[in-house]
Parts: structure tokens; C-alpha cells; sequence
């Protein structure tokens, strides 16, 4: 199951759900396995956004969907 996978990070407090807890949430696309205990090393190849709280959930969803588009084109250039 090794190799390389792209994905998205979010480092910071969810405000959105307000969690309240500082998380780190990874997003690993086209991924499918379970890694829960494992230990995986990632790497960040670009910033893509300030976090923020939005007005609902289908605002952030809508972000997210968004953010995926960015990160794949950003992903596929490098």
C-alpha cells in the first residue's frame, strides 16, 4: 500500500463546527484503505487559503469542493 498519494490538509480549529480543539485533517484523495495507527509522512507543496468560519455547512462544502479542484491542478503541475 506504500507510495505516494495526493491530498489536502487543514491545520487549525474547524470554526465552521466549532470543535474548539486545534486538529490537524488530511485528506488523502483517490485513498480508500485504512491507516488508522500508521505512520505516514506528508509533505505540503502549496497554501491554498486562510481558514474561516462559514455560514453553514453547504457553504463550507461548497469551499471544500473548491479547494479539491485547486489542489488536484496544483498536485498535477508539480
Amino acid at each position: 500500500m506504500g507510495g505516494r498519494y495526493g491530498g489536502m490538509m487543514n491545520v487549525g480549529l474547524a470554526p465552521t463546527i466549532r470543535r474548539g480543539t486545534r486538529e490537524i485533517e488530511v485528506h488523502i484523495f483517490d485513498f480508500d484503505h485504512s491507516i488508522l495507527g500508521d505512520t505516514i509522512s506528508i509533505h505540503c507543496v502549496a497554501y491554498l487559503r486562510e481558514e474561516k468560519a462559514f455560514a453553514s455547512l453547504d457553504a463550507l462544502i461548497e469551499q471544500l469542493d473548491a479547494d479539491r479542484r485547486a489542489a488536484r491542478a496544483i498536485l498535477e503541475k508539480v
